[in-house]
């Protein structure tokens, strides 16, 4: 455990940086489906009145617009923000894969290190592929535990 929270020590800009990407993705995901419902608001003439806070300002400004421009405005706004959520969880994968390959390698020299600072009698007591096996299972699945973290962001926040 001691290891692991030096790990995520070293890490600690990598691992906010991830989180923020993942906050900022979900919120992308609630400010499309929040935009649709206001900016169409009035489309055949009737007039929503309980618009929650936010929104209503959005509804307001957007209110003098005609259908058309308001479609239109609709439109490329979702693509706008599709885009900037996919670009954020993109780089959320990517930083996610380089916290797992960091971890890897991190765990891997640590193993290394320990094995070489066993004696002889230790190593020549176990069948290598027993110690092989030990190592590769517990490095990765740290990796894999590190790469479902950067994951996890997104999910928590989406509704």
């Amino acid at each position: 455990m001691k290891y692991f929270k030096v790990f995520l020590f070293h890490h600690s800009f990598l691992l906010v940086t991830l989180a923020i990407m993942g906050i900022v993705a979900s919120f992308m995901e609630g400010l499309g489906l929040g935009l649709v419902l206001p900016l169409l608001e009035g489309a055949k003439g009737q007039t929503i009145s309980n618009i929650p806070f936010p929104f209503d300002y959005v509804s307001d400004f957007f209110a003098s617009l005609n259908i058309i421009r308001r479609i239109q405005t609709i439109a490329v706004l979702l693509i706008s923000i599709t885009i900037v959520k996919g670009i954020m969880l993109y780089f959320s994968f990517v930083l996610s894969s380089r916290l797992q390959a960091r971890a890897i390698k991190y765990y891997w020299m640590l193993c290394f290190k320990q094995l070489t600072n066993l004696g002889m009698g230790y190593i020549h007591s176990r069948r290598i592929a027993h110690l092989q096996a030990v190592t590769v299972t517990h490095v990765h699945n740290i990796g894999r535990f590190m790469a479902s973290l950067g994951g996890l962001v997104p999910q928590f926040f989406t509704v």
